[in-house]
């Protein structure tokens, strides 16, 4: 074989020969396409772009090549991306000046092309670097080169196509078509580019890092690094070149070509069905390379044409294998076909050692026309009885010879083959699957795994089907990047199709899996890229700090401990303060400690946080606290408002001096900076996540087994919050069933006290009480409640049936359980059935900070938008009239509406309520709405809903909700009235006021009687939560035989004193009076002592009847339309509703959270990735990019020469939204600038430095384990 081998490269002896022309009129690239092809390109207006998210392989450290197919259509001079990572710190390709455009490494690197770009011509890109050399490449010739020696670009932010990220002024966004974008690890070389330039990759290749099709989806190729669509795009036509391999599919035309030597315009079909292949004529300098060869075949004939021949050469030629034998010499079966310059043809056949002979027969066509100007053309027929292969294989090549008129300079395709090896020859197939039919669009394919939880040894099962509306020629399911299993389809109507495939995963870690189809065209469609995580458990380490001394002195050492623990084993802890401490493990150990000793010098506070990776690969992080260095009150250095912390301290981390509650949450500065020590026990409420700037919420919440609310519920409720500036933090744990029949099950007062015989602690930890909320969700039926912990009934029975698991009993529905969470959780942060009554003042009781006033438990008030209201438990309600849906968020008032007084109603006034509040999560053809009750001239009830102009629908109602059947709605006939709100149900809009009873009874039914005589107010809900923190002081001076019943004293004298004072060690003093509490009064958060009900309470008479096609943003399908979540926003598009996506603005379908936060991993760290400083004195200017979405805001820190400790600046939290801040207080002094960038929870995440300081001396004590 070798010596075979040797020969290979042997040609054809040919004299040279001249060739006809091709007409002007030939062509072009922007027509060129195959029926395997992008068939549905990416579209961008300028207004849209792809995102992949960043991952160590977007920064390849060992070459760089950058590809794709770009198609213009606007040919202004501005610069549009291609593809960037962020030209100020990474990598870029773009056009600028209608030119290509490449920075290899950050903004300094950039160097343009030389070819412009003709608008709507397909045109191939690409560029390399390979840490010395840079080059470009237009259609696979070298456009421009430039030697820079530079390390390859490594930077934190997302890759996108079609924009740039990172740059505070554009995204420089593309306008046209995109398609097969290709990212290498390696610098390819010309030959490489131009081999695979049409080539669509369907298998690993080495050093290929992802390869983007954009065939009616965004997804990478290979699973790795699928992007997201963000802003407006599209996928259409046109078609791009780039086609399938291994074998190349030749289309089946409508009509036989006429053998004349033109490639006529749509002879050889066009769009998705044509097959053109290029190559290139190096040393001549026209035609323009690549020129084109087409391929197409009917039921009885394949035709080739190949356009644009240079005028000196001597001969083409057509090389066919017909049985696919891939012999290294040529056979007597295989065939050249050939057309000379004197158009003579000649049919030849190889002889077995390395050359050819005349045929001794042969059936064939090779046409060149009869003149010509500066171009020439041949075509080619054979038979494809000549085609013996079993499935029909055939191997081809092509040949310019003679080139430039020199005999031997010869231009083969495909690349390095040689025309006498068929060996070297590429792989075809006709497809004649693909006869002409229609075909409407691209295939779909889902793919699940199975089991749902992967234990480590389990073996995974994978199911992907798909559909097309024509037919499935193949099914991929893709594991780990790789195609595991490919299923194919024969037949020509596989319309629907399944393939299944299973694999045994013993690696922890997250595992990531998707499936691709490919229809009878060779279309393409993905499914989302889904993962999995073979897992001990599956969770992230929970890593707990501390520091000791607690309250140092100015210079004194610290001793930082960080300590994580996971059932995998911990691999690393990492610490961060002014130095960075990190201990790696052998993983073997669940428990690991790591311990870090700093001396601060000078500086005041000092912060640090701490980091851990587990077994499995799971990451958590702490959030920052803070280390204060002689916080002790002095004359000189007093404490004002008694928080705990010194005055000068308070300024330098943004609290106020003379408010012991900043951010008015309840929970007093000291606690969240420094934590609650009550001698023996401390709680760590700052390394617990608490921020003396924003509000935080604590939770811990506890359900029986069996009785934990669905997947849906804390995303919705904790997102809630969050986008009404509080973060809540959950703590969750699984505790056994309580019911015993005939007795019935312990409610949240009597679970908190019940200690775990598996730990002997307690279910809610004593000292938690002042600072946490206890909510517990039992297997039992009933009404649900708040008194000084809130129950949650998770069944629902029928009437008088208290047995959970009896005939009729079901779960509560997801938007019920998420009503019941909300509105008992509000009871216990302050909040009644109508609002909140009372001044708001800030309140002390020992060290309790509280505001004043109680409940407002007038119910049913139309105007009084809030889930504490019984009539709103579908919340805040909207209507889309164009489609007839309704929609509801669960959520408390934002905002004041308009009061009513029921003896002076306006039945002409317009009732405006605003839609940016109400409907916030709905898309803009919402417009809200409220209801009220009435009762018409005759007697009879009704519910209205209105939308302040107009009645929109109503209900017949009965004496009570159970005489009211849900179907009674009614939405048309409805009685027509001029613009206004007909309170008393007469049908006419009254011009003088009305009296009329519009909240039933003011209690639980919409439906009852009651004056006409109240003024219901409007109370804003948000802007006071909470009103007070946890039960712990209400619960021991709570003396009541009810609390003893469910609260041993035990527990209640574990909580702490009844003075409500921590202890002395926390340094707060109360400044008032103590108030006591008479069982009769509110607590601080103002839920009264006695409101949970002794006996389960059916809710028949307070919940609005369900209104048709109503959906909720809550991810499941509330209306029955087999739609999820329709009308509600969804901003990143990737297929989760805002209200319950853990990263809104960040695409991340799967939701991942390692650590079970509720904030996404996809956004719980953002970046920064530059800062710059324009100093001026008294007007210092900064600038800075990085991470824009998902993140609350930047805080910018000054240190200046002669202090100590940066020091927050702007008296607002967070410093500033934007990506640049003036500090228009500094002096003259030199300045030194920190700026950080918050996440969604307003933990700060990364930081980046800039200006100078004379230089200060820092050095951490670093002790071994």
């Amino acid at each position: 074989m070798r010596r075979a081998l040797a020969r290979i490269g042997l040609i054809l002896g040919i004299a040279l020969i001249v060739l006809s022309s091709v007409p002007p009129s030939r062509s072009t690239m922007a027509e060129s396409a195959s029926p395997t092809a992008v068939t549905n390109t990416l579209y961008l207006s300028g207004s849209g772009y792809l995102q992949v998210p960043n991952a160590p392989a977007l920064n390849p450290s060992g070459g760089l090549t950058v590809e794709a197919w770009v198609r213009r259509i606007d040919t202004s001079t501005s610069c549009q991306t291609i593809v960037g990572k962020g030209y100020q710190t990474g990598f870029w390709l773009g056009i600028c000046g209608n030119k290509l455009r490449f920075y290899s490494n950050g903004s300094l690197s950039w160097f343009d092309g030389a070819t412009a770009f003709v608008s709507g011509e397909w045109t191939h890109v690409a560029a390399t670097f390979d840490g010395t050399t840079r080059r470009l490449y237009v259609n696979g010739n070298l456009d421009a080169e430039s030697v820079r020696v530079s390390p390859l670009p490594v930077n934190a932010q997302p890759l996108r196509i079609g924009a740039d990220v990172g740059d505070i002024f554009s995204t420089y966004p593309f306008v046209g078509h995109l398609a097969d974008v290709r990212l290498w690890g390696v610098a390819r070389g010309r030959d490489e580019i131009r081999r695979d330039m049409v080539r669509l990759f369907e298998a690993p290749e080495t050093g290929l890092i992802a390869a983007w099709h954009l065939e009616g989806t965004s997804a990478d190729i290979f699973g790795n690094h699928n992007a997201t669509g963000v802003g407006t795009y599209a996928f259409n036509d046109p078609a791009a070149p780039s086609t399938t391999h291994h074998p190349i599919k030749v289309p089946r035309l409508f009509v036989a070509p006429m053998v004349d030597g033109w490639c006529g315009s749509g002879e050889y079909g066009s769009g998705a069905l044509r097959l053109r292949l290029p190559m290139w004529l190096d040393g001549v300098s026209y035609p323009p390379s690549p020129v084109w060869v087409n391929i197409g075949a009917t039921s009885s004939n394949v035709y080739v044409c190949m356009e644009r021949v240079e005028v000196g050469t001597s001969a083409m030629v057509v090389y066919l294998d017909p049985n696919n034998g891939g012999d290294a010499w040529a056979q007597a079966d295989d065939r050249a076909f050939i057309v000379r310059a004197d158009r003579t043809s000649q049919c030849r056949q190889g002889d077995g050692s390395g050359g050819y002979v005349n045929a001794s027969s042969c059936d064939y066509q090779a046409v060149l026309p009869s003149s010509f100007e500066f171009e020439k053309s041949a075509e080619f027929r054979f038979p494809r009885s000549l085609l013996t292969g079993s499935p029909a294989l055939f191997r081809l090549a092509f040949a310019h010879q003679g080139v430039g008129g020199t005999a031997g300079s010869d231009r083969v395709w495909p690349l390095g083959a040689a025309q006498n090896s068929p060996a070297t020859w590429l792989t075809f197939v006709i497809n004649d699957i693909d006869l002409p039919r229609s075909d409407s669009g691209n295939p779909t394919v889902s793919v699940r795994h199975s089991p749902d939880v992967v234990r480590r040894g389990t073996t995974v099962s994978f199911t992907a089907t798909a559909s097309d509306d024509v037919d499935i020629q193949s099914i991929d399911i893709i594991v780990g990047g790789i195609a595991r299993r490919t299923c194919d389809f024969a037949g020509t109507n596989d319309r629907n199709g399944a393939c299944t495939f299973s694999m045994t995963f013993r690696e922890l870690g997250r595992q990531y899996y998707s499936a691709r189809v490919v229809d009878h065209r060779g279309r393409i469609g993905f499914a989302p890229m889904s993962s999995f995580l073979v897992q001990v458990d599956g969770r992230a380490p929970v890593i707990t700090i501390d520091h000791s001394p607690r309250r140092p002195a100015i210079g004194a050492s610290v001793t930082i401990n960080a300590t994580a623990t996971d059932p995998s084993g911990v691999r690393s802890i990492t610490i961060n303060s002014p130095s960075v401490r990190r201990c790696t493990f052998d993983g073997t150990r669940t428990t690991e400690t790591c311990t870090v000793t700093v001396a601060p010098g000078g500086r005041r506070i000092v912060g640090y946080s701490a980091s851990a990776i587990d077994s499995e690969g799971l990451s958590a992080y702490t959030s920052g606290v803070s280390i204060l260095f002689g916080n002790t009150p002095t004359a000189t250095r007093p404490d004002t408002d008694q928080d705990g912390i010194v005055d000068d301290l308070e300024r330098l981390l943004g609290t106020r001096p003379d408010n012991p509650d900043t951010d008015r949450d309840a929970l007093p500065d000291g606690w969240e900076v420094i934590g609650l020590d009550f001698g023996s026990e401390f709680v760590n409420l700052p390394a617990l996540g608490a921020n003396p700037l924003r509000k935080d919420i604590f939770v811990q919440y506890d359900y029986e087994r069996g009785a934990k609310v669905e997947p849906e519920t804390w995303p919705y409720v904790i997102e809630l919050f969050r986008r009404h500036g509080i973060t809540l933090h959950l703590t969750e744990n699984e505790r056994p069933r309580s019911f015993v029949p005939g007795r019935g099950a312990i409610g949240a007062e009597q679970a908190a006290a019940t200690i775990d015989p598996a730990t002997g602690q307690y279910y809610f930890p004593p000292k938690l009480s002042w600072t946490h909320h206890y909510i517990y969700s039992r297997y039992f039926p009933g009404r649900s409640g708040a008194w000084h912990h809130v129950t949650i009934d998770m069944r629902q029975c029928p009437e008088d049936v208290f047995d959970p698991d009896a005939p009729g009993c079901f779960d509560r529905p997801i938007w019920d359980q998420i009503y019941r969470i909300v509105h008992e959780l509000g009871h216990n942060l302050g909040l009644g059935h109508g609002g909140r009554t009372g001044s708001g003042r800030q309140t002390r009781i020992g060290d309790i900070v509280y505001y004043e006033g109680a409940w407002n438990n007038t119910n049913m008030k139309p105007n009084y938008i809030s889930v504490m209201n019984y009539r709103y438990n579908a919340s805040h309600l909207c209507y889309r009239e164009d489609t007839n849906q309704w929609f509801a968020a669960t959520d408390f008032q934002s905002g004041s509406r308009f009061d009513l007084n029921e003896a002076r109603l306006q039945e002409n006034r317009i009732y405006e309520l605003p839609r940016n509040v109400q409907c916030a999560t709905a898309d803009s053809a919402f417009v809200p709405v409220f209801e009220y009750s009435c009762t018409d001239p005759m007697g009879q009830r009704w519910i209205v809903l209105s939308d302040g102009r107009r009645t929109l629908g109503r209900q017949r109602g009965g004496q009570t909700r159970a005489d009211t059947p849900d179907s009674d709605w009614q939405f048309t006939d409805l009685p027509s009235h001029a613009p206004g709100v007909d309170w008393n149900c007469d049908g006419t809009i009254q011009t003088a006021t009305v009296s009329h009873n519009i909240n039933g009874d003011g209690i639980e039914g919409m439906w009852g009687t009651g004056p006409a005589n109240e003024i219901l107010t409007s109370p804003d809900d948000w802007r006071g939560l909470p009103y007070g923190p946890g039960s712990g002081c209400w619960i021991v001076r709570d003396s009541s035989e009810a609390i003893r019943r469910v609260m041993p004293d035990a527990y209640r004298n574990a909580i702490g004193r009844s003075d409500c004072r921590i202890a002395p060690a926390a340094g707060m003093s109360a400044l008032n009076a103590e108030a006591s509490l008479l069982p009769e009064q509110p607590s601080a958060a103002g839920a009264p002592l006695n409101v949970y009900p002794p006996e389960p309470i059916e809710e028949n008479d307070i919940s609005l009847p369900p209104i048709p096609n109503l959906e909720q943003c809550n991810g499941v399908n509330d209306d029955g339309d087999d739609q999820i979540d329709e009308g509600c926003l969804d901003t990143d598009r990737d297929g989760i509703a805002d209200a319950i996506d853990s990263c809104p603005q960040t695409p991340n379908p799967d939701q991942a959270d390692a650590n079970a936060n509720y904030l996404g991993d996809a956004c719980e760290r953002p970046t920064l990735a530059s800062l710059t400083l324009t100093p001026a004195p008294g007007n210092n200017a900064l600038a800075w990019s990085g991470t824009a979405t998902d993140v609350l805001g930047y805080n910018v820190y000054r240190q200046c020469e002669g202090e100590d400790t940066p020091a927050l600046l702007g008296g607002d939290f967070p410093t500033t939204t934007a990506q640049s801040y003036t500090d228009a207080t500094a002096g003259a002094a030199k300045c030194q600038y920190i700026v950080r960038v918050l996440n969604r929870n307003g933990v700060e995440t990364d930081e980046r430095i800039v200006g100078s300081l004379p230089m200060k001396v820092f050095i951490p004590l670093l002790l071994k384990q």
